[in-house]
C-alpha cells in the first residue's frame, strides 16, 4: 500500500513528501504534499495509523528564484525551476527576449501596454521602406544601415531593375529573355548568361541579329543611324535566323562587344574590348572608328573558310573602303605597294559594296584573296557586356620583336602581357633536352604578348618550347616565314630565349623582318615566366583568405567524380578550370571534359569533395579528367551540420555554422538572449 502511494508521489511534479492513513472502504489514504519535515519542522505532527515519508528534496536550498516553482527530482541537478512568463533558463535567470521585423514608427497601432515588458526600439533605417518592388529590408547592414533582398529579376542597392544583362548575372536563371530597364519602359531581352567561346565569361546582352541574306541591316540601312527598334520577339530568343534590334543599341553602355557569326550551324566568336556609351555612340555618326583585333582575328568568325586580301586592312566601326565597306568588320585590298584604291574583300556586320552588294553580313573575297574566292552568308550576333576586362588585354603586354617590311613599323616597345602555355613534371623538362614541342595558342595569342604593335609573317608558324627557324629561334615562343609552303628559314618570333640573324642580342619580344602581318619589327621587352600549381589569395582579413594546392599526385586522367557536382562552367582553356574551383568556397576538386565542345570550349566540373572518403564515387570515364586539390574537410572538424570549407585560414580550413551555434568548429549553443542577474 505505501509503494502505492509512493508511486503516485512520483508521478506528480511537485510532489515532495506523503502521508499513507488507515484505509477507508478498502481503499489507501495517500495524501501528497508539495513541501516536507525539513522546510516546515512544525507541521510535522503525530497523528495515529498514519505514516509519513519524505523522498530526497534539492528543492531545499531554494535554488529557484522568488515566485518561481521548485519542482523536486528533475534534471541533472535534482530539481527544475518552472519560471513565470517572461523568464526563462535553468534558474529562471535569463529575461525572455521578444524581437521584431517592425517598429512602432512602421505599426503605432500594434504597440500596447503589457505588465511586465519593456519596449525598446532602435533607428530603424528601414521605416522609410528604401527598398523597391516589394523587397524585404534588413535595418543595421552596409554602410548605409540597411539592405535590400532582391527579388529574381531586380538589382542594386535598392532593388531597381536591371538594366543590363551583366546586372543580373549572380541572380541568374541561365540563358533566356530577362526584363531590363531600358529608358522609360521595361523590356524582355535575351540574356547569355554563360560563357560565349572567345568572349568567355557570362552576362551578355543582346542588341542585334542580322540574316546576311536579307538587306534588313545593309550599310545604308536607316537601322544603323537611327533609334528605332526592329522585331521586338526576336529579341528574346538565342542564335536563332529571327533578325532584330533593341533598345539596347541605343540605351544601353558597355565595355565588352561579342561577335558571332553562324556558318553551316557552327558558331564563332570574338571580342572587342572597347567601352562606350552605347552602340549607337560609336557607329551612327558614320564616322570611322578604328580597332586592332587584326585580320586573322577577324577571320576566326568565318572558321577556315574565310579568305581576304593581304592588304589594306581597314578594321573597326564603319569601316569604308570604297567598292567594300562594312558598319563592324574589316574590309581589304589585294595592292600592298601601289596605293590601297577599292576594296574587294570583308568580313563583317552590316555590308555593302562589291559584286554582291545585298550580302549584309559574312564574308565577302574577290580579287586574289588569301583563300579563293568566297560569298559566305552569316547569321550574324552582336551583344555587349558591361564589367572587367578579358583574360587578354591588348593595352597589356611583354615584348616584341618585328623587322623587314612588318605591319606596323619599326618599334621598341616596353611593355607587360601574359598568356597561359602547358602542364609538366617542371620548365625544365620541357626545355633542357632541345627538343621542339608544339603547343596550339595560335599566333594572334602570342602576339597579346606584344599588344597593337606585335608583328609576324603569316605563314611556317613554329610554337611551342625550342622553337628552331634556323635563322630564328626561341626556347618560348613562336617563330614565322612568308613563304606558305617553306618553313626552314624563319624570319620573325616572339617570345623568351630568342636568338637569330636579326638583332641576336634581342633575347625577348619580338622580332620581324620580310613582310610580316604588322611592319618589320626590333622589340626588346622584360619577360616573366610564373608555374601555377598552388593558388593563393591576399586578403585583410586572414578567415577570409584561401590557399587550394592541386597536388600532382591527386590528378586521375580517365576518371570522373559523381554525385558531388556544385555547378558546371565552359573554359576556354582547361587550367582555368582549377582557377574556378579555387573562386567558389566550397569546391576541392574538379572534373574537366578533355573534349571541346562547338564553341571551342571545355566542360568544367567542380565538386565539394575528393575522392578521399568517397573512392567508390570515382568512376571510369575515357574522356574525363579528375584533380584533387588538398583538403583538411576529409577530417570533417565542423560540428552540429556545419559546412566545412577547405583552404581558410591558417588551420586549413573554416566552418560555416548552422542557425544556433559558433565557433571555430561550430560546437558552442549560441542563445539570443539577454542575461540580467538576480
Amino acid at each position: 500500500m505505501r509503494g502505492s502511494c509512493r508511486g503516485r508521489c512520483t508521478l506528480d511534479d511537485n510532489c515532495v513528501s506523503y502521508n499513507v492513513g488507515p484505509p477507508i472502504k478498502d481503499q489507501v489514504l495517500c495524501q501528497l504534499s508539495d513541501s516536507d519535515h525539513i522546510q516546515h519542522p512544525k507541521d510535522l505532527e503525530t497523528l495515529e495509523g498514519f505514516v509519513y515519508q519524505n523522498s530526497e528534496n534539492s528543492c531545499l536550498n531554494n535554488p529557484c528564484p522568488q515566485n518561481m516553482t521548485c519542482l523536486n527530482g528533475f534534471m541533472e541537478k535534482g530539481y527544475l525551476c518552472v519560471c513565470q512568463f517572461g523568464y526563462t533558463g535553468k534558474k529562471c535567470k535569463i529575461v525572455s527576449c521578444q524581437l521584431s521585423d517592425s517598429d512602432h514608427v512602421q505599426h503605432p497601432d500594434d504597440l500596447v501596454t503589457r505588465e511586465g515588458f519593456m519596449y525598446q526600439s532602435s533607428e530603424n533605417l528601414c521605416s522609410s521602406n528604401p527598398c523597391l518592388h516589394n523587397t524585404t529590408c534588413l535595418n543595421g547592414y552596409t554602410e548605409k544601415g540597411y539592405l535590400c533582398l532582391c527579388q529574381f529579376g531586380y538589382t542594386g542597392k535598392k532593388c531597381k531593375i536591371g538594366t543590363s544583362c551583366s546586372d543580373l548575372l549572380d541572380s541568374s536563371e541561365g540563358n533566356r529573355a530577362y526584363s531590363l530597364k531600358l529608358g522609360p519602359a521595361s523590356l524582355p531581352v535575351y540574356c547569355h548568361m554563360s560563357s560565349l567561346g572567345a568572349c568567355r565569361g557570362g552576362g551578355w546582352t543582346l542588341v542585334m541579329k542580322i540574316d546576311g541574306t536579307k538587306r534588313t541591316f545593309h550599310y545604308d540601312s536607316n537601322y544603323w543611324s537611327d533609334k528605332n527598334s526592329f522585331n521586338l520577339p526576336g529579341g528574346k530568343t538565342g542564335f536563332d535566323s529571327q533578325e532584330t534590334k533593341l533598345p539596347t543599341y541605343w540605351n544601353t553602355p558597355f565595355s565588352k562587344i561579342c561577335l558571332g557569326m553562324k556558318v553551316d550551324h557552327q558558331l564563332n566568336f570574338i571580342v572587342i574590348n572597347r567601352e562606350a556609351e552605347s552602340l549607337y555612340s560609336l557607329i551612327a555618326d558614320g564616322n570611322y572608328r578604328n580597332t586592332s583585333l587584326a585580320r586573322d582575328t577577324w577571320k576566326a568568325l568565318i572558321g577556315s573558310q574565310a579568305s581576304l586580301q593581304f592588304c589594306c586592312d581597314i578594321e573597326g566601326f564603319n569601316s569604308d573602303g570604297g567598292n567594300a565597306k562594312t558598319r563592324i568588320g574589316i574590309v581589304c585590298n589585294e595592292c600592298c605597294n601601289a596605293g590601297c584604291g577599292s576594296h574587294d574583300s570583308r568580313i563583317g556586320f552590316g555590308g555593302a559594296g562589291g559584286m554582291k552588294d545585298s550580302h549584309t553580313c559574312g564574308n565577302l573575297a574577290y580579287w586574289t584573296p588569301d583563300n579563293g574566292d568566297k560569298n559566305i552568308k552569316a547569321m550574324g550576333y552582336i551583344f555587349i557586356h558591361f564589367g572587367g576586362a578579358g583574360v587578354y588585354d591588348d593595352n597589356n603586354s611583354c615584348g616584341n620583336v618585328a623587322v623587314w617590311n612588318p605591319d606596323n613599323g619599326e618599334k621598341h616597345i616596353k611593355a607587360m602581357g601574359y598568356i597561359f602555355v602547358q602542364e609538366a613534371e617542371s620548365l625544365y623538362s620541357l626545355l633542357a633536352d632541345g627538343k621542339y614541342r608544339n603547343t596550339s595558342l595560335g599566333r594572334d595569342t602570342w602576339k597579346t604578348l606584344i599588344g597593337s604593335q606585335a608583328s609576324l609573317q603569316l605563314h611556317c608558324n613554329m610554337e611551342g618550347f625550342n622553337c628552331d627557324g634556323i635563322v630564328t629561334k626561341t626556347r618560348i615562343g613562336i617563330v614565322s616565314n612568308e613563304y606558305l609552303n617553306f618553313c626552314d628559314l624563319c624570319d620573325s618570333r616572339i617570345g623568351f630565349g630568342g636568338a637569330g640573324s636579326y638583332d641576336d642580342n634581342n633575347s625577348c619580344g619580338n622580332v620581324a623582318i620580310m613582310y610580316p602581318d604588322n611592319g618589320d619589327k626590333y622589340i626588346k621587352a622584360m619577360g616573366y615566366i610564373f608555374l601555377l600549381l598552388s593558388i593563393h589569395s591576399d586578403c585583410p582579413d586572414a578567415d577570409q583568405c584561401r590557399t587550394l594546392e592541386f597536388r600532382p599526385g591527386m590528378v586521375f586522367a580517365g576518371k570522373r567524380l559523381v554525385n558531388h557536382r556544385i555547378r558546371i562552367i565552359e573554359v576556354m582553356e582547361k587550367r582555368f578550370c582549377r582557377a574556378l574551383c579555387f573562386m567558389e568556397p566550397d569546391c576541392v576538386s574538379i572534373n574537366l571534359d578533355k573534349r571541346v565542345d562547338g564553341s571551342g570550349n571545355y566542360k568544367c566540373e567542380l565538386n565539394n569533395v575528393t575522392h578521399e572518403g568517397h573512392e567508390h564515387e570515382l568512376r571510369e570515364e575515357e574522356n574525363s579528367f579528375y584533380h584533387a586539390a588538398k583538403s583538411a574537410c576529409v577530417k570533417n572538424f565542423c560540428k552540429n551540420n556545419a559546412t566545412c570549407q577547405s583552404g581558410f585560414n591558417d588551420k586549413g580550413y573554416r566552418c560555416l555554422c548552422t542557425a544556433g551555434f559558433k565557433g571555430r568548429h561550430c560546437d558552442q549553443e549560441k542563445y539570443l538572449a539577454f542575461l540580467i542577474q538576480s
